[in-house]
């Protein structure tokens, strides 16, 4: 982390050392606590970023979609990106997010398909707003195969975190 950023938060190396220790031993707990199948892949990513684990790290094995919508105004980029490995699902938050946000915040919507982590796609889905979100009957949604990215884990070298992300830079 950039010194002067963690003195503006009033941190210090001690206090990201002391997190990262923490961080260590509550992987621990949990590998020891015996977690379902469902957690290993997140788990197995969360040791690569910990440096505790003996397995490399994943790159480009998932199958996902990522919906983004952006807009620029003057020199910031606004921004909502939402990641999900199931068509229902990434149909259903789309919508909620073009409810929510009343068609979207004004850029050129975009739904990719990422498929054993290469990209398929993406659709533009400005063309297919409607009142309450998106007219997926004209949009054809590729299928995915291979093993889909488990709700809760980042994308392995993408900065992209399953769920809903929005923000402003």
């Amino acid at each position: 982390m950039n010194p002067d950023v963690m003195k503006w938060y009033g941190e210090d190396e001690s206090t990201v050392e002391r997190r990262h220790t923490e961080a260590e031993k509550l992987y621990a707990r949990i590998r020891a606590a015996g977690p379902d199948r469902h957690t290993e892949a997140g788990l197995d990513e969360l040791a690569v970023l910990l440096g505790v684990g003996d397995k490399p790290a994943a790159e480009d094995t998932y199958s996902f979609y990522v919906m983004e919508d952006e807009a620029w105004s003057g020199s910031v980029r606004h921004s909502a990106t939402i990641v999900a490995s199931d068509a229902d699902e990434i149909r259903w938050a789309s919508d909620k997010w073009f409810t929510l946000a009343e068609g979207g915040i004004g850029g050129e919507p975009t739904l990719s398909a990422y498929v054993d982590g290469a990209e398929v796609g993406p659709l533009d889905l400005g063309p297919h707003l409607a009142d309450g979100g998106v007219d997926w009957g004209a949009v054809a949604v590729p299928e995915l195969s291979g093993a889909r990215l488990p709700a809760g884990l980042p994308v392995p070298g993408r900065g992209l975190h399953y769920g809903f992300a929005g923000g402003a830079e």
